[in-house]
């Protein structure tokens, strides 16, 4: 999310803990792969999601802390299986 609410980016990946504390004896913290909006917006509009752009969430730019207390309110898991 930006500071103002817009969804900017999704994470669809997170590194292994494990795998990466055995290649290397560390554990990354925070590691992560996204996808930008417009990849979002063609996964949503090829499974015919519907959706709202632009306006964002808040009706003023917000702290980063405000905003992770937003995202959490709005964030769930999805899992896709064949």
């Amino acid at each position: 999310m930006d500071k103002k609410g817009n969804v900017v980016g999704m994470v669809s990946i997170k590194l292994s803990d494990s795998k990466m504390a055995k290649a290397t004896g560390q554990i990354g913290q925070n590691v992560n792969f996204a996808v930008n909006d417009q990849t979002v917006k063609a996964f949503l509009d090829t499974n015919k999601v519907p959706y709202k752009t632009g306006g964002g969430f808040f009706s003023r730019e917000k702290s980063n802390t405000d905003i992770a207390e937003e995202a959490r309110k709005r964030t769930v898991l999805v899992e896709c299986w064949k």
